[in-house]
């Protein structure tokens, strides 16, 4: 299954494996609307064989509607692409 969520101390985090395209995004799209909003949530993107950032475009507003969201394991580009769109509030503090 190419997401999994497990509760991490205080956080809730969202675990992303294999491939994130459309289908995947649509997936998470769906669970954050699930997720309780009164928890810090981390979305780790790390162990992805495959990243589409056009899927992640279309999860940024999900995830700048709710508080205490963090992206984490992006790649280089990721990163760039949340800045150039003045999501960095969704950056892991450094």
């Amino acid at each position: 299954m190419p997401i999994a969520v497990r509760s991490e101390g205080d956080y809730t985090v969202v675990h992303l494996s294999d491939v994130f395209d459309s289908e995947t995004a649509s997936e998470l799209t769906e669970l954050l609307q699930d997720l309780p909003p009164t928890r810090p949530l981390v979305i780790d993107f790390t162990f992805l064989r495959d990243r589409r950032l056009t899927a992640l475009v279309s999860v940024v507003e999900g995830c700048t509607k709710r508080e205490g969201v963090t992206l984490r394991g992006l790649s280089e580009f990721g990163v760039r692409l949340l800045q150039y769109l003045g999501k960095q509030k969704l950056l892991p503090a450094e």
